[in-house]
């Protein structure tokens, strides 16, 4: 895979963890901003998706963008959004099967 595609990959990923936890909490979203605004709001009631983790989901939707429509591209941020991926999506995960059990 090229990895120009990565943080696409990477963003849709996360972009799709936050809908599900957005879902989970009664919104909707109207665009990838949107869902970044609402996550930002709603976050204040789980202490676990810490400011870190929000400026990472704001960082791939900002490496994505790069990525997708030709502006500036590092492949050194492509390799390092991987493992933030990675700690967003267990923490989302996470959250959700804490709720569920509530």
């Amino acid at each position: 895979m090229p990895i120009r595609i990565w943080p696409a990959q990477d963003h849709y990923s996360m972009f799709h963890a936050a809908r599900a936890f957005l879902y989970s909490k009664g919104y909707r979203e109207k665009s990838h901003r949107g869902l970044f605004v609402a996550l930002k709001e709603l976050t204040d009631d789980v202490g676990e998706i810490t400011s870190d983790l929000l400026r990472t989901f704001g960082e791939a939707m900002d490496l994505r963008e790069e990525a997708d429509y030709g502006l500036e591209f590092s492949e050194e941020n492509a390799r390092g959004l991987i493992d933030d991926a990675d700690a967003f999506l267990k923490t989302i995960r996470r959250v959700l099967r804490v709720r569920r059990r509530s």
